[in-house]
């Protein structure tokens, strides 16, 4: 049975990373013939550990966890020294890991020690945004992509495809649907941090909404530092009434009464986990086609619809269609096209990869 060592940097505790990391060691558990075994060592350690509980973890802690500046040091110093000290230690057959430093310390050390562990990078980033140096895509000799779409950006950078997992993120199985709308008022629903432009692009969301005529409301479940930034700008469009700031919620959907359709306005994602979530729900969806991420689990017209990047008119003419009453799929149909996410599909995709290995 093959050892596979799971190497991640600080985490807070509360990211999206850390919902994947609890879903894979709840899929690996269903598992009924297991080819491998499975650990996480997390080096830098984490703000809160409830999301570690049902892993098998270690955790590395340092000093200056909540320094961003200090921690970087650490790591320069540091984390050559203690990666040497947990391969010695744990003896892997497999090292994966989500941090490009990682793959290339990894790779240094098997060398220098004339290992046969090998490598497989887990990036959960689109590489347009946050590129790879090609020492980087040198060091892993297996990647997992998360996404369709950072499959095809690793293949432009020269990855053969027999290198690469197409593997996706877990997602637990629910029965719970949210409910539509049983009044005259359409409920459009936003989960995620608050960011007017950047990454989350939010005034795209509100520029459009303020084109939409007749009886719908926005309810915006996350927070940040920019929520009075948002305020004013929904205010100068006149769409405040139409706001209902929700703030931060770990079970947003659950909180909902109704809700029609997810809308995710977002410049880049590696595999937007909203979308996911929200199809398990049964909930309709609205997005950007940005490279990778949403046209993996949005097919467009059947469970959701997705519009050019920055075409506000175009988004806004998908919001008022569901305002105007059109017909939705049914929300069962809707939670079956994400079946392929969840946890006993998912785990045996990992599984499959590793065993070509």
């Amino acid at each position: 049975m093959k050892k596979v060592l799971i190497l991640t940097p600080f985490m807070s505790g509360s990211g999206g990373t850390e919902t994947v990391m609890t879903n894979f060691f709840e899929a690996y558990k269903q598992l009924d013939e297991k080819s491998f075994d499975i650990k996480l060592i997390n080096i830098g350690g984490t703000n809160h550990e409830e999301w570690l509980k049902g892993i098998n973890y270690q955790l590395v802690n340092l000093p200056f966890k909540n320094n961003k500046k200090l921690l970087s040091l650490e790591y320069a110093l540091f984390l050559p020294l203690i990666m040497l000290k947990l391969l010695k230690q744990e003896k892997p057959d497999i090292v994966v890991s989500t941090n490009p430093v990682i793959w290339i310390i990894a790779k240094y050390w098997r060398k220098y020690y004339n290992s046969k562990v090998k490598i497989i990078a887990w990036y959960h980033y689109s590489l347009s945004k946050k590129p790879l140096s090609k020492r980087a895509l040198e060091s892993a000799d297996y990647f997992w992509a998360i996404s369709g779409g950072i499959k095809q950006q690793l293949k432009r950078q020269g990855i053969s495809d027999e290198k690469i997992s197409l593997i996706y993120n877990p997602i637990n199985t629910n029965d719970y649907l949210v409910k539509r709308s049983q009044d005259l008022t359409t409920t459009f629903v936003y989960v995620g941090r608050l960011m007017l432009h950047g990454q989350k692009n939010l005034k795209d969301l509100f520029d459009a909404l303020a084109k939409v005529t007749g009886n719908w409301k926005l309810e915006v479940f996350g927070d940040g530092i920019e929520l009075s930034l948002l305020k004013d700008y929904v205010n100068n469009l006149g769409i405040q009434d139409k706001i209902v700031w929700r703030g931060f919620n770990k079970q947003p959907w659950k909180s909902l009464k109704n809700g029609d359709a997810l809308v995710m306005t977002s410049k880049y994602e590696g595999l937007p986990m909203v979308l996911a979530e929200a199809a398990s729900y049964g909930m309709f969806m609205i997005s950007s086609d940005i490279e990778t991420g949403p046209a993996d689990i949005i097919k467009d017209g059947e469970n959701g619809y997705l519009y050019q990047d920055g075409n506000i008119l175009q988004l806004a003419t998908q919001l008022q269609q569901i305002v105007d009453g059109e017909s939705l799929p049914s929300q069962h149909m809707i939670q079956d096209s994400v079946k392929f996410l969840e946890l006993d599909a998912y785990i045996l995709r990992v599984q499959a990869s590793i065993d070509r290995i």
